[in-house]
């Protein structure tokens, strides 16, 4: 036990040293700006563009060649999607609550986008799958791709992961994606868009490119940054007196490898205790508050208020673990039904934000404390409340 501590004091001494000549080896970056990490993007954004890339058709066939590009490379990895024929698809982002949506006459494709490695909610990827086949598709018709480093949760699939093994492939942003759109879409964009004058080509080549330095910026891939990482892996040999031999160096890189680990573990599970107090507090001050159907799911507080024939699910939640990331959110229940455009109209003027193209109205909470999230959270529940029940 003393031990452990001991190396964690030591690592907590190297983390320090190495943040200090992390920040020095940054600012000797010179042009480095993209505008996608200056304004932020989380995985909605991440859906969008992709959305926006996947619905791109060719101007003269109307064919939707970068589909049928993401279709070929993920041919490539599943066999059972060559079954797939591309004709009139509807691509949309955040229906029904599902990150990307391809839907055909004869298939649909759910597209789960887990670039930061958020947890799966409850039986998520079972619930998406009756979603679409509420919209009449049969499971032989109903393909899964999953974008994250890791597989599913076993509890996502609900009783599907059988049925669906032959029709679901795991995909990464950082081996997959990212390798797609260099070596497939960018030289189309190059070798077929630019060249067309009636296309604005331009902008598209350099959204592509301003994505794709994104992205290698996330995986520490810049080439601009070769340079830095050097430094820095020079660093690290001196700080950890590695030398010429290369399996005593291994073993020594193994060994704190495994340390970073177990700290990453108890760091995550302090993270986790936040969060689940977080989530209590709210739970517990709204109940004290009077209001019904209060219950507490994965990341979020949910407050169901039925309407008409329809619930609807107020909720105060966090996005993607990260506690500075708190949200009030209200949508219709999954029933099948359309909300009344007025419902939607009325707490437009409640919510700032909407997300993508799900009648679905969010906004952010803005307070550092939990007694402060709590209490903003429900004047805003209040809200929502009050404009939803005019329509009772």
């Amino acid at each position: 036990m003393e031990e452990q501590e001991k190396n964690y004091r030591e690592f907590f001494d190297f983390l320090s040293e190495f943040t200090i000549k992390y920040r020095e080896e940054e600012c000797k970056l010179k042009y480095n700006v993209n505008l996608i990490d200056i304004l932020g993007a989380d995985e909605n954004a991440h859906s969008r563009i992709l959305e926006k890339l996947l619905k791109i058709k060719n101007f003269d066939s109307q064919r939707f060649e970068v589909l049928e590009s993401f279709i070929q490379y993920v041919q490539k990895k599943a066999i059972a999607f060559g079954g797939i024929k591309i004709e009139k698809p509807e691509i949309t982002q955040e229906t029904e609550r599902i990150d990307l949506w391809v839907r055909d006459e004869n298939y649909a494709i759910i597209i789960e986008n887990k670039i930061h490695h958020a947890d799966d909610k409850e039986e998520q990827l079972s619930r998406y799958i009756e979603k679409t086949k509420r919209h009449n598709y049969e499971n032989e018709q109903i393909y899964i791709v999953y974008l994250n480093d890791y597989e599913p949760d076993e509890q996502s699939w609900g009783e599907y992961k059988e049925k669906y093994k032959n029709r679901y492939v795991r995909l990464s942003f950082n081996e997959n994606i990212l390798s797609w759109l260099k070596e497939e879409i960018l030289p189309w964009v190059n070798d077929k868009v630019l060249p067309d004058t009636r296309l604005n080509g331009k902008c598209l080549l350099s959204a592509l490119e301003q994505y794709i330095d994104h992205l290698e910026g996330m995986f520490e891939l810049r080439k601009i940054n070769n340079k830095m990482n050097m430094d820095l892996q020079e660093f690290i040999k001196k700080e950890w007196g590695l030398n010429d031999n290369l399996i005593e160096n291994y073993k020594k890189l193994s060994e704190k490898k495994k340390e970073i680990e177990k700290l990453t573990t108890q760091i995550d599970n302090l993270i986790n205790q936040k969060i689940d107090a977080l989530l209590e507090q709210w739970e517990k001050y709204l109940k004290n508050k009077g209001f019904k159907h209060v219950h507490k799911d994965g990341e979020h507080v949910r407050v169901s208020i039925p309407i008409e024939k329809q619930n609807f699910d107020v909720s105060l939640g966090v996005e993607g673990r990260d506690i500075q990331k708190t949200y009030c959110q209200v949508y219709p229940t999954d029933d099948g039904t359309t909300p009344r455009s007025e419902i939607m109209e009325k707490l437009e003027e409640i919510l700032s934000k909407k997300m993508g193209n799900n009648p679905l109205r969010y906004e952010y909470l803005g307070s550092n404390t939990f007694k402060d999230l709590s209490e903003e959270g429900c004047i805003l529940i209040e809200k929502v409340i009050k404009c939803l029940m005019e329509f009772k």
